[in-house]
């Protein structure tokens, strides 16, 4: 999954960055060729003695003046260009420690798995586990997003529906309140955390999914995962619902969610 996430930062948003960049590039190169093609042919000759060299130079000024113009406006560019890749590298970063962190988590009491390099490397991971003083501490701040994320980190379950019983996801979604907002990728790895076991707290887990279904937004930094989650969750909620007694409406709403999901956002 860290490869996934990787390769996916990589093939699609720093091309996009990087691609759009350079159209910029192109557009400033075509409009600088297109001032000089436009001087008149004739501009550089006077009719007057020694007209015709003030005119060359009062063209040559004039094109220097929007070469340096142009040079700024690159500098600017380039400067801002190493601003988002800085910004997305981080935002990958943090994707990729939640979701290592999930894994170790899951993995963790699993066969020979706690023994030589692996065993210290999960003995390292639970070391820096966050506790739920510190969640509560975010959740006091109103620091929702990072609440979320500080639960998810833990790998445990039992700790997100935790900071889940806290909230109320109908005011949390429709809240204006920058502080109360998921960034996508922790609404994404949610969602995937909720829609994994539905045999237990079925109610409170459905609402979520259904929640942030609905508020569910569309991004760069989480397109290359984003289908292949929202599958897995639909594939979960199908194995519920074949079950006995477990045709509720709630359940029947989230599948029909998804599949509209699966269909007009990602064409699956």
């Amino acid at each position: 999954m860290q490869e996934a996430f990787g390769s996916g930062f990589q093939k699609v948003l720093l091309p996009a960055f990087e691609s759009s960049t350079r159209a910029m590039f192109q557009q400033i190169h075509a409009t600088m060729q297109q001032a000089v093609a436009t001087q008149p042919k004739g501009a550089a000759v006077s009719s007057g003695g020694g007209g015709g060299s003030v005119s060359a130079a009062t063209m040559r000024a004039e094109f220097d003046a929007q070469k340096a113009v142009t040079a700024e406006l690159l500098m600017q560019v380039s400067a801002l260009e190493s601003s988002v890749k800085a910004m997305m590298k981080a935002q990958e970063q943090q994707m990729l420690a939640l979701s290592a962190q999930v894994s170790v988590n899951r993995g963790a009491g699993g066969g020979a798995g706690g023994r030589g390099t692996e065993g210290k490397q999960q003995q390292q991971q639970q070391q820096s586990v966050p506790t739920r003083t510190e969640i509560d501490a975010a959740l006091q701040a109103q620091q929702v997003d990072r609440a979320f994320y500080l639960a998810l980190s833990t790998g445990d379950l039992g700790t997100v529906l935790w900071v889940c019983q806290k909230l109320q996801p109908s005011h949390l979604f429709t809240s204006t309140d920058d502080r109360h907002k998921l960034s996508p990728q922790v609404a994404l790895s949610l969602l995937q955390q909720l829609g994994y076991d539905l045999t237990s707290q079925q109610e409170m887990k459905l609402m979520w999914i259904r929640e942030l279904l609905v508020a569910f937004e569309p991004s760069p930094l989480i397109a290359a995962h984003a289908p292949a989650i929202f599958k897995e969750v639909q594939g979960n909620v199908q194995r519920y619902m074949s079950g006995p007694g477990s045709q509720s409406s709630e359940a029947r709403l989230v599948k029909h969610m998804l599949d509209s999901q699966l269909r007009n956002r990602f064409g699956s």
